[in-house]
Protein backbone atom coordinates (compact mmCIF):
# COMPACT_ATOMS: atom_id res chain seq x y z
CA UNK A 1 0.00 0.00 0.00
CA UNK A 2 1.79 3.11 -1.21
CA UNK A 3 0.57 6.30 0.39
CA UNK A 4 1.29 9.76 -0.93
CA UNK A 5 2.99 11.95 1.70
CA UNK A 6 0.88 14.92 2.68
CA UNK A 7 1.97 18.25 4.01
CA UNK A 8 0.90 18.68 7.64
CA UNK A 9 -1.27 21.70 8.34
CA UNK A 10 -2.54 23.23 11.55
CA UNK A 11 -5.97 21.65 11.02
CA UNK A 12 -4.52 18.26 10.11
CA UNK A 13 -6.31 18.23 6.72
CA UNK A 14 -3.99 18.62 3.70
CA UNK A 15 -6.88 19.75 1.46
CA UNK A 16 -7.33 23.04 3.35
CA UNK A 17 -3.69 24.17 3.11
CA UNK A 18 -3.40 27.81 2.00
CA UNK A 19 -1.13 28.05 -1.06
CA UNK A 20 0.34 31.35 0.20
CA UNK A 21 1.14 30.77 3.89
CA UNK A 22 0.98 26.95 3.81
CA UNK A 23 -1.15 26.90 6.98
CA UNK A 24 -4.41 24.99 7.34
CA UNK A 25 -7.92 26.35 7.67
CA UNK A 26 -7.95 27.99 4.24
CA UNK A 27 -11.25 29.29 2.91
CA UNK A 28 -12.72 28.27 -0.41
CA UNK A 29 -10.86 29.51 -3.48
CA UNK A 30 -11.75 33.14 -4.33
CA UNK A 31 -11.61 32.43 -8.08
CA UNK A 32 -12.01 29.49 -10.49
CA UNK A 33 -9.11 27.59 -8.86
CA UNK A 34 -11.12 25.16 -6.75
CA UNK A 35 -7.96 23.13 -6.09
CA UNK A 36 -6.08 26.11 -4.60
CA UNK A 37 -7.65 27.12 -1.26
CA UNK A 38 -6.38 30.29 0.36
CA UNK A 39 -7.10 32.40 3.45
CA UNK A 40 -8.99 35.60 2.62
CA UNK A 41 -6.38 37.68 4.45
CA UNK A 42 -3.50 35.96 2.60
CA UNK A 43 -4.93 36.61 -0.86
CA UNK A 44 -5.79 40.20 0.10
CA UNK A 45 -2.19 40.88 1.26
CA UNK A 46 -0.95 39.19 -1.95
CA UNK A 47 -3.10 41.58 -3.98
CA UNK A 48 -1.99 44.61 -1.96
CA UNK A 49 1.66 43.76 -2.56
CA UNK A 50 0.90 43.68 -6.30
CA UNK A 51 -0.92 47.00 -6.57
CA UNK A 52 -1.02 48.21 -10.13
CA UNK A 53 -0.18 44.76 -11.55
CA UNK A 54 -2.61 42.34 -13.16
CA UNK A 55 -2.43 40.11 -10.06
CA UNK A 56 -4.07 42.82 -7.96
CA UNK A 57 -7.37 41.93 -9.66
CA UNK A 58 -6.81 38.59 -11.44
CA UNK A 59 -5.68 35.15 -10.29
CA UNK A 60 -2.21 34.29 -11.56
CA UNK A 61 -3.28 30.69 -12.28
CA UNK A 62 -6.77 30.88 -13.86
CA UNK A 63 -7.01 34.62 -14.71
CA UNK A 64 -10.30 34.70 -12.78
CA UNK A 65 -11.45 37.90 -11.08
CA UNK A 66 -10.35 38.24 -7.42
CA UNK A 67 -12.44 39.97 -4.75
CA UNK A 68 -11.39 43.52 -3.74
CA UNK A 69 -8.58 43.34 -1.16
CA UNK A 70 -10.03 46.39 0.61
CA UNK A 71 -13.03 44.37 1.81
CA UNK A 72 -10.72 42.06 3.79
CA UNK A 73 -7.87 44.30 4.96
CA UNK A 74 -9.60 47.59 5.70
CA UNK A 75 -11.96 48.06 8.63
CA UNK A 76 -15.52 48.89 7.53
CA UNK A 77 -15.98 52.39 6.06
CA UNK A 78 -12.20 52.99 6.03
CA UNK A 79 -10.62 54.49 2.96
CA UNK A 80 -6.97 55.22 2.26
CA UNK A 81 -5.78 58.66 3.35
CA UNK A 82 -4.86 61.18 0.67
CA UNK A 83 -1.44 61.56 2.29
CA UNK A 84 0.68 59.69 4.84
CA UNK A 85 3.61 60.76 6.99
CA UNK A 86 6.77 58.74 6.39
CA UNK A 87 9.71 58.37 8.73
CA UNK A 88 12.87 59.36 6.86
CA UNK A 89 16.09 58.36 8.56
CA UNK A 90 19.08 60.54 7.71
CA UNK A 91 22.63 59.19 7.47
CA UNK A 92 23.47 61.08 10.68
CA UNK A 93 20.70 59.33 12.64
CA UNK A 94 18.18 62.17 12.43
CA UNK A 95 14.51 61.37 11.93
CA UNK A 96 12.26 63.43 9.68
CA UNK A 97 8.51 62.93 9.16
CA UNK A 98 7.76 63.79 5.54
CA UNK A 99 4.35 63.74 3.81
CA UNK A 100 3.95 61.12 1.10
CA UNK A 101 1.12 61.18 -1.43
CA UNK A 102 0.50 58.79 -4.33
CA UNK A 103 1.12 59.82 -7.92
CA UNK A 104 3.82 61.70 -9.81
CA UNK A 105 3.13 65.03 -8.11
CA UNK A 106 3.29 63.30 -4.70
CA UNK A 107 6.59 61.69 -5.66
CA UNK A 108 8.08 65.04 -6.77
CA UNK A 109 7.01 66.76 -3.52
CA UNK A 110 8.34 63.86 -1.44
CA UNK A 111 11.74 63.82 -3.19
CA UNK A 112 12.09 67.61 -2.84
CA UNK A 113 11.20 67.39 0.88
CA UNK A 114 13.70 64.54 1.42
CA UNK A 115 16.47 66.48 -0.33
CA UNK A 116 15.64 69.57 1.73
CA UNK A 117 15.49 67.68 5.06
CA UNK A 118 18.77 65.88 4.38
CA UNK A 119 20.38 68.93 2.73
CA UNK A 120 21.15 67.03 -0.46
CA UNK A 121 21.92 68.96 -3.64
CA UNK A 122 20.08 68.00 -6.83
CA UNK A 123 23.17 66.37 -8.37
CA UNK A 124 23.58 63.83 -5.52
CA UNK A 125 21.96 60.48 -6.42
CA UNK A 126 19.14 59.46 -4.10
CA UNK A 127 18.29 55.77 -3.76
CA UNK A 128 15.26 54.81 -1.74
CA UNK A 129 13.89 51.67 -0.20
CA UNK A 130 10.75 51.45 1.89
CA UNK A 131 9.85 49.12 4.75
CA UNK A 132 6.08 48.85 5.01
CA UNK A 133 3.76 47.28 7.54
CA UNK A 134 1.19 45.29 5.56
CA UNK A 135 -2.38 45.93 6.78
CA UNK A 136 -3.95 42.87 8.33
CA UNK A 137 -0.55 41.19 8.43
CA UNK A 138 -0.43 40.40 12.15
CA UNK A 139 -2.55 37.90 14.01
CA UNK A 140 -3.03 38.09 17.75
CA UNK A 141 -0.10 39.88 19.35
CA UNK A 142 2.38 39.07 16.58
CA UNK A 143 4.42 41.92 15.10
CA UNK A 144 3.04 43.30 11.82
CA UNK A 145 4.23 41.64 8.64
CA UNK A 146 6.50 43.92 6.67
CA UNK A 147 7.70 44.07 3.09
CA UNK A 148 10.61 45.95 1.59
CA UNK A 149 10.34 47.64 -1.77
CA UNK A 150 11.92 50.35 -3.87
CA UNK A 151 8.64 50.81 -5.79
CA UNK A 152 7.43 54.31 -4.91
CA UNK A 153 3.91 53.67 -6.19
CA UNK A 154 3.47 50.55 -4.03
CA UNK A 155 5.01 52.26 -1.00
CA UNK A 156 2.81 55.34 -1.29
CA UNK A 157 -0.37 53.27 -1.69
CA UNK A 158 0.33 51.00 1.28
CA UNK A 159 1.34 54.02 3.39
CA UNK A 160 -1.95 55.76 2.54
CA UNK A 161 -3.91 52.60 3.45
CA UNK A 162 -2.12 52.39 6.82
CA UNK A 163 -2.73 56.11 7.43
CA UNK A 164 -6.43 55.61 6.64
CA UNK A 165 -6.62 52.71 9.13
CA UNK A 166 -4.95 54.82 11.84
CA UNK A 167 -7.22 57.79 11.08
CA UNK A 168 -10.32 55.58 11.33
CA UNK A 169 -9.03 54.11 14.60
CA UNK A 170 -8.50 57.55 16.10
CA UNK A 171 -11.95 58.67 14.98
CA UNK A 172 -13.47 55.55 16.57
CA UNK A 173 -11.72 56.22 19.86
CA UNK A 174 -8.49 54.30 19.51
CA UNK A 175 -9.45 50.95 17.95
CA UNK A 176 -7.05 50.26 15.09
CA UNK A 177 -4.85 53.25 15.90
CA UNK A 178 -1.90 50.94 16.54
CA UNK A 179 -1.13 50.08 12.91
CA UNK A 180 2.58 49.84 12.20
CA UNK A 181 4.69 52.62 10.74
CA UNK A 182 3.57 53.41 7.24
CA UNK A 183 7.02 53.46 5.70
CA UNK A 184 10.65 54.20 6.31
CA UNK A 185 13.00 55.71 3.75
CA UNK A 186 16.71 54.97 3.85
CA UNK A 187 19.50 56.71 2.03
CA UNK A 188 22.20 54.36 0.79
Amino acid sequence: MDQQPTQPTTSGRPDDCCWICLEGGADAAPCKCSQRPVHKACIARWQLERLGDREEHECRFCNGQLPPWQDTLLPPRTRPAAEALVNVHGPDGTLHRIPLAPGLAGRRRFLMAVRSALRLPAHVPLEMSFELAVPGGAAGGAPPRTISTSDFSLASRIASVNAGIRRAGKEAGGAGAQAGPEAKRRRR
